[in-house]
């Protein structure tokens, strides 16, 4: 894969927080509410973090807030609400994931290691759940939901097989695994993988971005564009752009050709 950047100095894209990438604001009842890291499926099931912060003008980062996952069945405007724990910075926690095609709700804890819970979007109920003794921090579904991936310390990447994750929550089948460590010089941010599934890419606050082959663990691409934290990144539903962003508020454009 060779992404080159469209954009070489686009300081013009700015987010609406430098250092955050906010899909939903004030989703909340009130101006101390606030909505991020929104995804959506292709059932219509809408998920968020809702972070209640008391008087945004005084906010700390130092200081942990309340925050927990709603879910929102668009259609029928059922919402369910999922708790998360606390937040210690303004940055979000990349800690849940929606599946896109089946109705499953991914959460990483709450506060416990190495459990990853899955809920269903349906009717709100716990249909099961990881349980090790590994710390994921950062977790992420491919698009046509068949692996799952956990990151864990030492950027060590864990790749499930979650092919029929439903069936075999209800019937307890443990869920087969592989693992490969990544190679960043700094905290990984954000996981995506690519629309054919086949690569995984890692931003990290060493700068890079980096492109991974799903089935072997092998570098593929290492993009050095960013000046800072690359935040969060996206792919295109043709695989031939992949647009990135870094903690100056930067967008970077990249096609692959």
């Amino acid at each position: 894969m060779c992404f080159y950047c469209l954009v070489p100095s686009p300081s013009i894209f700015r987010c609406v927080r430098p250092g955050t990438h906010s899909l939903l604001l004030n989703i909340g009842s009130s101006l101390d509410n606030i909505s991020y890291n929104a995804r959506i499926n292709s059932l219509g099931q809408l998920v968020y973090e809702d972070v209640n912060i008391p008087g945004l003008s005084s906010y700390s980062p130092t200081k942990p807030y309340p925050i927990k996952v709603v879910a929102v069945n668009l259609k029928d405007r059922r919402t369910f609400s999922f708790p998360l724990g606390v937040i210690l910075d303004f940055y979000p926690s990349q800690s849940f994931t929606i599946f896109p095609n089946d109705s499953i709700l991914a959460i990483n804890g709450p506060g416990v290691v190495g459990l990853i819970q899955f809920w269903d979007l349906n009717n709100g109920k716990l249909l099961g759940n990881i349980n090790d003794s590994t710390n994921y921090s950062n977790i992420a579904v491919s698009p046509d939901g068949a692996m799952f991936v956990g990151l864990s310390e030492k950027n060590l990447l864990t790749i499930f097989n979650v092919q029929g994750l439903r069936a075999k929550l209800v019937s307890k089948i443990p869920l087969k695994s592989k693992q490969f460590t990544v190679n960043h010089k700094g905290n990984i941010t954000f996981l995506s993988f690519t629309p054919d599934h086949q690569v995984l890419a890692t931003a990290s606050e060493d700068k890079t971005i980096k492109l991974w082959d799903v089935n072997t663990g092998t570098l593929l691409k290492t993009i050095s564009e960013h000046k800072n934290t690359v935040t969060s990144l996206a792919f295109s539903p043709d695989n031939k752009t992949l647009v990135t962003s870094d903690k100056d508020g930067k967008i970077m454009v990249w096609r692959n050709d």
